[in-house]
């Protein structure tokens, strides 16, 4: 009986250790689950053998006799299966500590809140930048709503979806110049001049660069030439003499008057150029009202008031700013309000500002 179960437990025992499944990446170890078999086989065997080896009443010692070859046998094997069974349990993975592993989830998941909190400060900073910018033009444009020739500004914003965060904030494009006529306001000034249509009056920069400018509210220097209320001269140079008793603008852009000296015949004193551009609305300011030519405005086209698509000159007119006071009223407001939620969200990440 105790040969048979002897037998049957040695060949259950070789099958499992020759025959040992691959390991499953998502299951329990097969390596494991053969020391459990191993070692239930094991107590098994024991326990027939106490119970076989009282049922004969061996000796107390419970020691199998040598000279029995079965029982020597039987031994040899169940001490090489007990050293195989050392050896797998030997092998067997040591488990990871549960508290390492979750000490470093928790670092990896602080840094990565770490990481986006630092992407959206930085997304809500340039969408900050934006508002700002409308802010800053609006401002300027109602400062400038009663300065001659004025052009009002306008900031060009596009929606774009961070890629970093996901957020679908303003940026912006570009700011662009409204070129459009604003009122012509009658002043009965003969040195005032008004632009109907298109076309800048050129004048000279400090440094000589050519600027252009909207505002025609010109006056006559030390030197007899006419000169913007910022002091630039007109170009080409129109002088007039000292002993002027009046001065005639045409709607062409030619000088005239009356001197003391000649005071019964007209008197030439130059012509008024004009200047347009392919896109006038990309001229950039540089001064007060003074704008300069881009690549994007084009290379200007200098010609006569009146002709090839230049507007007309009228005398004794100017030409007020093109700015909506109520509009940017609006849009002031408007930005304002973005300005203050902007605010709240960088407070919510502890970016307080003023």
């Amino acid at each position: 009986m105790l040969l048979r179960s002897t037998a049957s437990f040695v060949l259950l025992t070789l099958a499992a250790c020759h025959s040992a499944p691959t390991p499953d990446a998502n299951g329990p170890d097969p390596r494991e689950q053969m020391a459990q078999l191993l070692m239930q086989q094991m107590n098994t065997h024991q326990e027939q053998m106490m119970s076989w080896m009282t049922t004969n009443r061996l000796h107390d010692s419970l020691v199998v006799p040598s000279e029995n070859p079965g029982t020597a046998e039987l031994n040899a094997r169940i001490s090489t299966l007990t050293e195989r069974l050392d050896d797998l349990i030997a092998c067997l993975p040591r488990p990871a500590s549960a508290t390492v592993d979750a000490t470093s989830r928790r670092s990896e998941n602080q840094l990565n809140k770490v990481a986006n909190d630092v992407a959206r400060i930085e997304a809500l900073t340039q969408a900050m930048d934006a508002v700002e910018q409308v802010q800053n033009v609006c401002a300027e444009n109602i400062a400038n709503v009663n300065t001659a020739g004025y052009k009002k500004r306008s900031v060009e914003i596009t929606t774009a979806i961070d890629e970093k965060t996901g957020m679908q904030l303003p940026k912006v494009r570009r700011i662009i110049m409204i070129n459009t006529t604003g009122t012509l306001e009658i002043t009965e000034r003969d040195l005032d001049v008004a632009i109907d249509g298109n076309g800048w009056f050129v004048v000279r920069r400090a440094d000589g660069t050519p600027g252009y400018v909207r505002g025609g509210g010109f006056h006559i220097n030390a030197n007899g030439a006419f000169v913007t209320a910022e002091g630039l001269q007109l170009a080409p140079t129109i002088t007039i003499p000292n002993d002027t008793l009046e001065v005639s603008i045409d709607p062409e852009g030619r000088v005239t008057g009356r001197t003391a000296s000649n005071h019964d015949q007209s008197t030439s004193f130059g012509q008024i150029q004009l200047a347009r551009f392919r896109d006038g609305g990309q001229l950039r300011p540089i001064e007060h009202c003074v704008l300069c030519a881009t690549p994007e405005s084009g290379e200007p086209i200098i010609g006569t008031p009146g002709t090839s698509g230049f507007g007309l000159l009228k005398q004794g007119f100017l030409e007020r700013s093109n700015v909506q006071t109520h509009n940017e009223l609006v849009n002031l407001q408007v930005a304002q309000r973005q300005h203050a939620v902007l605010r709240r969200l960088l407070a919510s990440y502890g970016v307080f500002l003023r």
